[in-house]
């Protein structure tokens, strides 16, 4: 079995159809001993389709129907008509319309055939169009076969990974001491790199208009998390200028620290708040690293979405469920993920088989999808996954989470406040008031931290049993959405 490295989506020509037709004719002829129009009709073939058939495709028809065997009381030719309802729509909310059966014959319950033309690797031999809501679907519903077989992602060692090191880096940013506004601190940078930066410089130099090039590094920033994601950003890149790495863009980071000439004043916090700040940490030097370790931050969100493509590109036993859904469509038409063994169940839409053809008759017949895929997991090798935010709803839901466990952990805030008030007063009776304050001062600041990790603590925790519900689940509260997905698809 050669690979043609193709993006899959299900796509039967004319011409394939037709040879469906034919063969289901031949069958019904065979074994029901019926006239040619009496076996079109039993199979449901369209006068269009009829029409088209040829002596030459009733030859290969008559092969394939005695190389067979029994598959059935008659043989309908599914592939013609629509199933009822895409589950990738209307369960996972993927934007997805198309209700093709993978099916292409049906016998009896055990025969649902989807059938493939040998060396067909043409469009006829697609089975999935790329960044399409069809391809999210196959991809979220391989999660979903996935996790209700072999346990949760939520449990696999490099998620757990992910998620401890995004719980220490939101500590890191629970600080007092932020002498700048995250969204200036990310729009001072912004600019200068679109303006200043000896990146800016660089790709001027291969002859790019200034204005293509400002619209290239913002696309940049936005694909690194740098500045608030946009799901146009791929399209501002200047073709055959590739994005900047992560390590090349730290470099631009340092480069705008050095820079003497780049200004962060506009990007610091309120004067009322500065008060007791001491005038070095509010050099631009020092104001630009806090605004870099913002960036450092922002771009760190990205782990869990890394860590996931890696997990659907290690696991085989993840691969094995993206090619059975791929090929036999059954969360697609059942919104059920699989159990244990090929899909036994009625809906007439879903593929159980997979029978290969060529001029000479069958090629090769596999009766079990399920054992098929597991024998061809290469097939989803170098899958790719994109991800987009899907709505600003979602990200209030996150917010709205986010609220909650504040407002849970703020009385506890205020009690210890309200016994710093006593303390102070008591201290400042019976000692030293200006030590007295110092101290409460302190000891009000510690307790402002206590809080906020508090709930960066309660909110991860809120995250894992999200993700323990299932990676899906996580990625909808989080306003994310699998976006496309390519497999290597056989050339039958």
């Amino acid at each position: 079995m050669k690979n043609l490295k193709q993006f899959l989506a299900e796509g039967a020509t004319d011409t394939a159809t037709v040879q469906e037709a034919a063969i289901c004719i031949a069958y019904n002829m065979k074994h029901n001993k019926l006239t040619y129009d009496e076996a079109a009709s039993q199979a449901g073939i369209s006068p269009k389709a009829l029409a088209k058939i040829t002596d030459s495709m009733m030859e290969i028809g008559n092969k394939v129907v005695d190389q067979a065997g029994n598959l059935g009381p008659f043989l309908d030719h599914s592939g013609r008509g629509a199933a009822g309802v895409n589950h990738y729509a209307a369960t996972l909310g993927t934007g997805a319309s198309d209700v093709t059966p993978k099916t292409d014959f049906i016998g009896d319950k055990a025969h649902a055939i989807s059938l493939k033309k040998s060396g067909g690797s043409g469009p006829g031999a697609q089975l999935m169009s790329a960044k399409s809501g069809e391809a999210s679907g196959v991809v979220k519903s391989a999660i979903m076969h996935y996790e209700n077989n072999a346990g949760n992602i939520a449990d696999d060692k490099k998620m757990k990974k992910v998620l401890n090191i995004l719980g220490k880096e939101m500590e890191k940013t629970a600080t007092n001491t932020l002498n700048v506004e995250v969204s200036k601190g990310k729009d001072n940078f912004m600019l200068w790199y679109m303006k200043k930066s000896p990146r800016r410089e660089e790709i001027i130099a291969m002859g790019h208009k200034a204005k293509d090039v400002e619209k290239h590094l913002k696309g940049e920033l936005s694909l690194h998390r740098v500045i608030p994601s946009n799901k146009a950003a791929k399209t501002w890149l200047i073709k055959g200028v590739k994005k900047i790495g992560v390590r090349p863009l730290k470099q631009q980071f340092q480069a705008y620290i050095d820079d003497e000439k780049a200004k962060a004043a506009g990007a610091k916090v309120s004067a009322r708040h500065l008060v007791d700040v001491e005038k070095g940490q509010l050099t631009d030097p020092k104001l630009k690293e806090q605004i870099v370790g913002v960036l450092e931050v922002a771009m760190k969100t990205q782990a869990w979405q890394t860590a996931l493509e890696e997990f659907f590109n290690d696991n085989e036993d993840f691969k094995k469920y993206l090619v059975y859904e791929a090929s036999s469509g059954m969360f697609k038409f059942t919104g059920q993920p699989i159990g244990k063994g090929n899909y036994k169940g009625s809906e007439a839409a879903v593929a159980k088989q997979i029978l290969v053809f060529d001029d000479n008759g069958i090629k090769v017949y596999h009766r079990d999808i399920w054992k098929w895929s597991k024998q061809n997991t290469h097939l989803a090798n170098k899958l790719s996954v994109a991800y987009k935010g899907s709505g600003r709803s979602k990200y209030i839901k996150m917010a709205i989470m986010a609220n909650k466990i504040y407002d849970h952990e703020l009385p506890t805030l205020m009690e210890e406040l309200d016994s710093l008030d006593k303390e102070l007063l008591t201290e400042g009776i019976l000692g030293n008031i200006g030590k007295a304050v110092k101290d409460a001062v302190v000891k009000m600041g510690q307790a402002i931290m206590n809080f906020v990790y508090r709930v960066i603590e309660k909110i991860m925790a809120r995250l894992q049993a999200l993700l323990a519900q299932g990676v899906n689940n996580f990625m909808n509260i989080l306003g994310v959405t699998i976006q496309g997905g390519y497999v290597v698809t056989p050339a039958w």
